[in-house]
């Protein structure tokens, strides 16, 4: 993609220039069709699309991941499974590597993601427990 500047220069070459497309191209040394994309572009100001979620293909393997989750609450911070070592799990495992369907970077976000919610659970439990008087 080109810089927002020189979308303008293309597209003001054709406008206010007599200049074919295919002169602006050999000009500006790029290739025809990027040429005509800036000079037909009519709306400068389309935004990004939006990325897709990917994480339905950890649907089947949510209930296991967060099952170890837990059990990694009760053990001390040192022997915690990151989102790596719980892909590598995965993986290692014959039964679950079957239900595997996405990359390592989705198991990452799923569990970085999942991680927060659960320590923020942990932390409103702790604070009720300390706030109440037996």
């Amino acid at each position: 993609m080109l810089g927002v500047k020189e979308q303008i220069y293309l597209a003001g070459l054709s406008r206010y220039g007599d200049e074919s497309l295919n002169e602006i191209a050999k000009k500006s040394k790029r290739n025809f069709r990027t040429v005509k994309k800036y000079v037909d572009c009519e709306n400068w100001n389309e935004g990004k699309k939006p990325r897709k979620k990917r994480a339905e293909g950890l649907e089947p393997l949510k209930e296991t991941i967060n099952e170890w989750l837990k059990e990694d609450q009760r053990r001390s911070k040192k022997y915690r499974r990151t989102g790596t070592k719980i892909y590598n799990d995965i993986v290692a495992d014959e039964e679950l590597s079957k239900l595997l369907t996405v990359g390592p970077q989705t198991v990452r976000n799923y569990v970085s993601n999942r991680k927060k919610e659960l320590y923020k659970k942990e932390q409103q439990n702790s604070h009720v427990r300390s706030t109440c008087h037996v």
